[in-house]
């Protein structure tokens, strides 16, 4: 260049995933004579990389309605980190995925959406670091491809389906007179207090003895030969044991014998109850004390593998079959 003069680059295009610079870029007055060059300028300029938003949908996989707040997920970076870096410390609960770079951490809102804004020219992935009450943990990793400026917003979104855990509710039935004594063959339907989970079959319930209105027939079991009956149910739930059929030798067991609202952290410190069964006139009387059985628990809930011991009463609600 001609000595005795400034000179100034300004962007005309970006590279692809970058932001068009048009500011000018000088150099200072360059100085020099006909017969020796002026000293080198060099001038460095730097680009900006482009940004998208990832956005992220969390909703139940059986009921695709219902959004899900509370789910906290961790976003990677397919590869090594942008030049940018990553904007906060990985944390030391974050799992390690082979291959990708920790990028960020989010919660999903009251509308089941979480977002990122990341730089373009990148794949990125979500895993699931923790599932909100009553959801099982997602295992799956969710992952996009590259996410371009030119990227669609189909290819912006991820859906994210989460999947209701399963509780047990495990009841033991005994001789009331004899609380040591277990009984099989006790047949008991079970309700759900209030409409049935959204996504999960239905069955009908018997012919002979109606429903309590508000409640949702869900099934029933016959206890074994140890007393035992159990039922697997979707947790965030309120759940009924009713008698359908008494073992020979034994009354109807005309009550309804409910649960609290079952879920994942329900503490382990609640209460028992029993489902004793009244054996028919003419046998005689038990004069010992309660039971081991009685007293230890008969029915026992277990929770998410949490020894969880919880059962709630509640009168019969509406007449009682004659």
């Amino acid at each position: 260049q001609f000595p005795g003069f400034a000179y100034c680059v300004v962007e005309h295009a970006a590279p692809a995933d970058y932001l068009l610079d048009q500011s000018p870029h000088c150099t200072p007055v360059l100085v020099g004579t006909s017969t020796r060059a002026a000293p080198v300028t060099t001038l460095t300029v730097t680009d900006t990389e482009a940004a998208v938003t990832l956005f992220a949908h969390k909703y139940n996989s059986l009921d695709p309605d219902t959004v899900i707040p509370g789910a906290t997920y961790d976003l990677y970076v397919e590869g090594s980190a942008p030049p940018s870096g990553v904007p906060s410390t990985m944390p030391p609960d974050a799992a390690t995925e082979a291959g990708d770079t920790w990028y960020a951490r989010r919660t999903t809102n009251q509308s089941g959406d979480l977002s990122f804004t990341v730089p373009a020219g990148y794949a990125w992935c979500l895993a699931e670091h923790a599932a909100p009450v009553d959801y099982q943990p997602d295992p799956a990793l969710h992952c996009t491809a590259v996410l371009t400026s030119t990227s669609t917003p189909g290819d912006l979104t991820v859906a994210l389906p989460e999947t209701l855990a399963t509780v047990h509710i495990s009841a033991t039935k005994f001789n009331s007179l004899q609380p040591d004594t277990e009984i099989p063959g006790a047949t008991y339907e079970l309700l759900e207090q209030g409409s049935a989970p959204s996504g999960y079959p239905t069955a009908a319930p018997p012919t002979d003895d109606p429903v309590p209105a508000g409640d949702t027939y869900w099934g029933q079991g016959t206890t074994g030969t140890n007393g035992v009956l159990t039922f697997a149910v979707p947790a965030g739930h309120s759940w009924c044991l009713h008698e359908l059929t008494a073992p020979a030798g034994y009354q109807p067991d005309v009550g309804y014998h409910c649960t609290a609202v079952l879920t994942t952290d329900t503490s382990a410190a609640a209460a028992s109850i029993a489902l004793p069964e009244i054996p028919t006139p003419g046998q005689l009387p038990f004069t010992g004390g309660p039971g081991l059985l009685l007293v230890g628990g008969s029915l026992l809930l277990v929770t998410g593998g949490n020894g969880l011991w919880l059962l709630g009463r509640r009168s019969r609600r509406g007449p009682v079959p004659s």
